[in-house]
């Protein structure tokens, strides 16, 4: 307990010139040399006490500061619009991924892009394919690369970016579209919004702002 007492003379609850201590039962006496009638018996459980109920009150106002910024915080919004509205809405990180499918129409092969949103910008990230003719890629982008990995053909990169994409959904005998906002279920565009021509955009908004929209 002696040691308790040193501990607390030295942890920045007294001034270092009260340096007489005399311990009785649970008790510190603090001696000051300056005005010895103004000593005083402290106990040393309450300091404790004291210090703990400090800790939980920074962690409190922490919290609190939070609860009030996160409301405000800005964030990707990300959203699929036609000619009547918004179908599909709800706020992204920077790097999520929007995935979307189709069958190609000529060559009747699948095709996944891969989208990623970052500061309020759609970054075409990637492009799957399994033939490189009827105007899929071939060879790699500019500031990308192209990677075999059979059967599928991999553009990544290209540094190519849009605040909109226009989007064409086909039908279930032409395209078979669907659409994936993770951890969101995929979407069979093609069942929902049969030859829709949709937008696919993203804006900076707050987050109180930015509701989910159709997604679950």
């Amino acid at each position: 307990m002696l040691d308790k007492c040193r501990k607390v003379m030295w942890s920045g609850h007294f001034r270092p010139f009260n340096r007489s201590v005399n311990f009785e039962n649970r008790e510190c006496m603090i001696l000051s040399r300056d005005k010895p009638s103004r000593n005083k018996t402290i106990d040393i459980f309450k300091i404790e006490n004291l210090g703990a109920y400090a800790v939980k009150l920074r962690i409190f106002l922490v919290m609190l500061c939070l609860a009030a910024y996160i409301p405000l915080m800005p964030v990707n919004y990300f959203t699929i619009t036609d000619a009547g509205g918004t179908l599909l809405a709800s706020p992204v990180t920077n790097g999520a991924s929007f995935i979307t499918s189709y069958i190609h129409s000529v060559q009747l092969s699948p095709v996944i892009d891969d989208y990623r949103f970052v500061n309020g910008l759609i970054w075409g990230w990637e492009e799957r394919t399994q033939s490189h003719n009827a105007g899929l890629p071939s060879t790699a982008p500019e500031h990308g690369k192209l990677i075999m990995n059979p059967p599928w053909m991999i553009t990544r990169g290209g540094r190519a970016s849009h605040t909109a994409i226009f989007h064409r959904v086909g039908s279930d005998k032409l395209g078979r579209n669907t659409w994936r906002l993770p951890p969101f279920a995929e979407i069979s565009a093609f069942e929902i919004y049969p030859s829709a021509r949709v937008s696919l955009s993203v804006s900076i908004r707050r987050l109180i702002d930015s509701p989910v929209v159709g997604f679950k």
